[in-house]
């Protein structure tokens, strides 16, 4: 629990180890005990996914890395299409290659099954990010319509973790339209699309780790640097460790 508390005040290596050490015990309990039903799915896997928020913020690719292996094996395919809602855990692996920027990765993904449409829809988005990166912007303004697809057909009902799907991804397509905009140099357009995103995000209902995998006013920051409203100039770089 003090995790919680760690990742909410910034300090993400401090709910790091907490959750190292929640997952050392659960490894102890799961082996001794052999727990059934909830805690295993639920329980045992969000202090992986934990793990994996708090890797992500502080910049830790490699342990970011480490830990969305780990997620795919906790929260296999079968135990998402038994529960739904668990499918927010299964798009980690793209998450943290666009976070990182690791887009030769991205491309090289396989489609997901076509009956988890909220991961597909995350793999939309990954790779609309990666085509902008590889200076493919009509690549990347495919994507993005076979992601709106996805949205305009979710209803808003369709839930993973405690949000909506539909509102998770009307969040990655808001962002990836900013990004084709900036690309082209239209950054007013780019900010617009931001603020959107923003907008959703802070709608979001509660969820620890958050549901959405980085604050989008990040982008928007970036964005604005871009466009000349702040002179100090700034990049779009993430620095990874």
């Amino acid at each position: 629990m003090p995790a919680h508390i760690y990742f909410r005040t910034g300090d993400y290596d401090a709910a790091a180890a907490a959750n190292v050490s929640a997952i050392k015990a659960d490894k102890i309990y799961l082996r001794e005990r052999n727990p059934k039903g909830i805690y295993p799915v639920m329980y045992a896997s969000h202090n992986i996914q934990f793990l994996w928020a708090a890797n992500m913020m502080e910049g830790n690719s490699r342990g970011a890395f480490k830990v969305a292996r780990e997620l795919d094996a906790a929260v296999p395919l079968e135990t998402v299409r038994q529960m739904p809602m668990a499918e927010g855990i299964t798009p980690s692996r793209y998450f943290t290659e666009a976070r990182f920027g690791k887009w030769d990765a991205i491309l090289k993904e396989h489609a997901p099954p076509a009956d988890l449409s909220y991961t597909t829809g995350v793999w939309h988005y990954a790779r609309g990010l990666a085509f902008l990166a590889k200076n493919r912007p009509d690549d990347a303004v495919n994507e993005k319509k076979k992601l709106d697809a996805i949205v305009a057909s979710t209803p808003p009902d369709r839930v993973v973790g405690f949000n909506s799907a539909n509102r998770l991804l009307a969040i990655a397509s808001a962002t990836l339209a900013a990004e084709i905009d900036s690309a082209q140099g239209h950054h007013d357009d780019a900010i617009k699309h931001l603020k959107e995103a923003v907008a959703i995000q802070d709608a979001l209902n509660y969820e620890e780790p958050p549901p959405w995998y980085y604050p989008v006013r990040e982008t928007l920051g970036m964005e604005l640097l871009a466009s000349g409203k702040d002179r100090r100039g700034g990049a779009r770089s993430f620095a990874t460790t």
